[in-house]
């Protein structure tokens, strides 16, 4: 391989950022670009052997379980841990099957799940929160003010539910009856400044959580303590603006290094990986962010991932959004090397 082109392929990032700013240096490197080779691949089909439609989100139980939203159609699909069809159930709820009406209120995006072996999602377009059980039966409904656009969501070892307001730029918590536990950003903690907030993942520990925004046109994964003060800003690439990609779903390994899906809508995406024990280890001193330094390993995939978790044995899961297949990775593998 060319240097030029391992130069092309290749990023170094070093972050110098603070509260009230971020700016980013590109390095070169030559750092060769591997290729990922599934462990095990399974077809995600429905109840009568039918491929999902836009499976856009995956969560594995502590038992190996796989919950995935298929949102162009409005269901919640569960799979054993072999991927073997279980159960399913719409979004939609019955009384509204005969009626004229919009379904992007209904479309489900970002699934997970609670201890109790019940599922929770976010419908961005209808501003709600749903827990429902295997067979859609709904326990909770979380809707309504604060809550305008719930995206990103996730569930601690508490059953906390932590979601981001995509549209008004805060994270919301929630128990898993649906108090509103804790806001987080604008109207809330003043330390959350957050413009249009993604995805949202907490620590191996659980003492922080990360939340990929938009911070001056640039993508940002924003690393605070669950009383909301900053850690650290990290960017796992360059210009929103210039290249037109979108925010990307990410998984906290147990070292505290990232695993990110760059330009997810896309025929090809990018693996990036961002150190975090190295870009987090200095923290705070004196009310600013230290000037760290932070590596991206980058690996290409020949398909195009919609969503990403951690099985229950804490392997990655990818979902490839062409095939409509769910393939596990080794984490055995050098991802961090």
């Amino acid at each position: 391989m060319k240097m030029a082109e391992s130069e092309d392929k290749t990023l170094l990032h070093r972050q110098f950022s603070s509260d009230s700013e971020l700016d980013t240096t590109t390095l070169s490197g030559t750092l060769p670009i591997p290729s990922l080779t599934p462990s095990s691949t399974f077809k995600l089909l429905g109840p009568v052997g039918e491929e999902l439609i836009t499976p856009s989100s995956l969560s594995v139980s502590n038992s190996g379980e796989i919950v995935v939203s298929d949102s162009e159609s409005c269901f919640i699909v569960i799979y054993s841990c072999q991927c073997n069809y279980l159960s399913h159930f719409s979004t939609i709820p019955r009384m509204m099957f005969y009626v004229f009406f919009d379904t992007d209120f209904y479309k489900p995006h970002q699934v997970a799940w609670l201890s109790s072996r019940r599922v929770v999602f976010t419908q961005p377009k209808g501003s709600r929160i749903i827990v429902s059980d295997w067979t859609g039966k709904c326990h909770v409904t979380i809707e309504g003010r604060p809550l305008y656009e719930p995206y990103g969501i996730m569930v601690d070892q508490s059953d906390n539910i932590y979601v981001t307001d995509k549209q008004k730029g805060r994270i919301l918590c929630y128990s898993c009856e649906g108090k509103l536990i804790q806001t987080l950003g604008k109207l809330g903690c003043n330390n959350v400044n957050l413009t249009s907030p993604h995805f949202i993942q907490h620590s191996n520990s659980e003492d922080t959580f990360y939340v990929n925004h938009i911070m001056k046109d640039k993508i940002v994964i924003s690393v605070y303590n669950k009383d909301g003060k900053l850690k650290q800003h990290l960017t796992p690439k360059m210009d929103l603006a210039s290249d037109g990609r979108s925010l990307g779903q990410f998984v906290v390994l147990e070292d505290d290094s990232i695993v990110y899906l760059d330009n997810p809508d896309q025929s090809n995406t990018d693996i990036v990986v961002l150190k975090g024990k190295l870009a987090i280890r200095d923290g705070m001193k004196n009310g600013h962010v230290n000037n760290t330094e932070c590596i991206s390993k980058i690996y290409k995939l020949d398909y195009a991932i919609s969503a990403i978790s951690l099985t229950n044995d804490r392997n990655l899961i990818f979902i490839n959004s062409k095939s409509k297949c769910v393939h596990v990775h080794s984490l055995k593998m050098p991802y961090t090397d």
